[in-house]
């Protein structure tokens, strides 16, 4: 192929690219009533005409298009097939996911999910920790954590402070048997 050949080539197709785009801006509105019609979610429409400008900016095009308006509706078209089809696939993954995840007792399904309760429970009690970690030296509360909420190892508390590792130790004892008596208080 010739320079001649491809500039002509890259010229058709930004004139289609351009026919495309100005149907696509005339009758925006349009696509959008046709995705919701056959999706039946606005929210989802919107999304699939953004995601058709895209494609229209990207597409390889023909050299020549005899019917814009046609062309646009027609990918339109099948992206709202894709877009049903991928829908039904997630959805039977997800029922698949949920046989196998979820216990059903008494006709509902139950999830391992913490519960409310759970997690103002968990909430509360590490409230609690955190004020018996502020009745500790500054030291050992930050070593205690470093170690436990910051996720770092030993080695790496004591690296971080400057200190060795059976001093990191030591201090988490010391904090662990201060936080146990939570424990205590809440048999007693």
């Amino acid at each position: 192929m010739t320079m001649d050949a491809t500039d002509d080539r890259w010229d058709s197709e930004t004139t289609a690219r351009a026919d495309l785009l100005l149907v696509y801006a005339q009758r925006r509105a349009d696509l959008c009533r046709f995705f919701a019609v056959r999706l039946r979610n606005t929210a989802e429409s919107e999304d699939l005409v953004q995601e058709l400008y895209l494609r229209l900016q990207n597409a390889n095009l023909p050299a020549e298009i005899s019917n814009p308006v046609g062309f646009v509706f027609t990918m339109a078209s099948n992206m709202a097939f894709d877009h049903r089809r991928s829908g039904a696939r997630r959805s039977r993954r997800q029922a698949i996911w949920g046989d196998v995840n979820y216990d059903v007792v008494a006709g509902q399904s139950r999830s391992d999910d913490p519960t409310q309760e759970d997690v103002l429970s968990a909430r509360q009690l590490l409230a609690r920790i955190d004020e018996k970690l502020n009745s500790l030296p500054e030291r050992t509360a930050a070593i205690f954590r470093l170690h436990k909420f910051s996720g770092l190892s030993y080695a790496q508390v004591a690296c971080e402070l400057d200190i060795s590792s059976s001093t990191v130790e030591k201090h988490m004892i010391r904090a662990l048997q201060h936080i146990m008596g939570l424990r205590q208080e809440d048999t007693s």
